[in-house]
């Protein structure tokens, strides 16, 4: 769905910054390194192919390997300001608690749900990697994975593109870039590692010519889904509860997206794409139990 998802996404964060003066979106190519024969044919073979044509820049075939190929239509969102300006818009317009949700003060009524002093007739839950602890939705099947970046400060590396090559590096000014990222399914701990570190700094070696200093390591946890899909919709028990989940990797591409898609559902009674659907995994339960 990438035609009708990006397009859809840059719509969107560009209201934002519009609704809020702000800047979130930064347009830019993605430059990726292919080292093997087999890596440049297969790009060659992808770029030639009119499905791929909007994402993928045809290459003349060169010399020598290493060759440098382009991704068009890439770029990244500064998700710490758009989190930071969203959340001072919607305070001032009333419409954010900042406070931490305990499950077992939400009180369910015959009329309705009730939480502090607030009354609703339904709850949607948005937690990111701690729906695995939520006591209503704790038996979808996450598999999250903790990731760990670095951002360095490499005064002599004056790169304005997305470099792509094992790790990600990205310019976020200032001669300050991030680098990224690891993957890691047992330990879900949100601390950083040194053998993260370690991993990134050995992959990075592999790209840079130049010298940088680590300037921030930091840790977070995708809440990503057995098969790599959202995990949308209402309980199949208490359709009073819902949940938005398991954006994983690709949050910043799917959330607006799938976000309306969603209220469509809930306003207008619109059906859930069955691939996101969160009721997919709890209608597999019941095959398997009948048969």
């Amino acid at each position: 769905m990438a035609d009708t998802i990006f397009p859809f996404a840059v719509d969107i964060y560009h209201k934002l910054e519009e609704l809020t003066s702000g800047k979130f979106l930064y347009p830019r190519k993605i430059i990726r390194s292919l080292s093997a024969e087999t890596e440049f044919r297969e790009w060659k073979k992808k770029a030639s192919r009119p499905e791929y044509k909007p994402y993928l820049h045809e290459t003349d075939d060169v010399s020598e390997l290493p060759a440098r190929v382009e991704i068009k239509g890439g770029g990244n969102l500064d998700v710490s300001q758009l989190i930071k300006t969203m959340g001072d818009y919607f305070r001032k317009s009333d419409l954010l608690i900042s406070e931490k949700l305990i499950y077992r003060d939400i009180q369910f009524r015959k009329q309705d749900i009730q939480w502090s002093n607030i009354q609703t007739q339904s709850v949607i839950f948005c937690e990111g990697y701690k729906a695995m602890w939520n006591p209503w939705f704790e038996t979808l099947p996450f598999t999250h994975a903790k990731g760990e970046l670095l951002t360095i400060h490499a005064p002599d590396l004056k790169q304005h593109h997305i470099l792509s090559k094992g790790v990600f590096i990205l310019p976020i000014g200032n001669d300050l870039y991030k680098v990224g990222a690891t993957y890691d399914w047992d330990d879900l701990t949100t601390g950083t590692t040194e053998a993260a570190k370690r991993e990134l700094q050995l992959k990075l070696g592999k790209i840079l010519n130049c010298s940088y200093t680590i300037h921030e390591h930091k840790a977070g946890i995708r809440p990503t889904v057995r098969d790599r899909r959202p995990l949308i919709g209402l309980h199949p028990e208490d359709d009073r509860l819902g949940i938005f989940n398991g954006l994983g990797t690709k949050g910043v591409s799917l959330a607006p997206y799938f976000a309306s898609h969603f209220a469509a559902h809930l306003e207008e009674g619109t059906p859930l794409l069955s691939e996101v659907d969160m009721r997919r995994f709890s209608s597999r339960k019941r095959k398997k139990a009948d048969g």
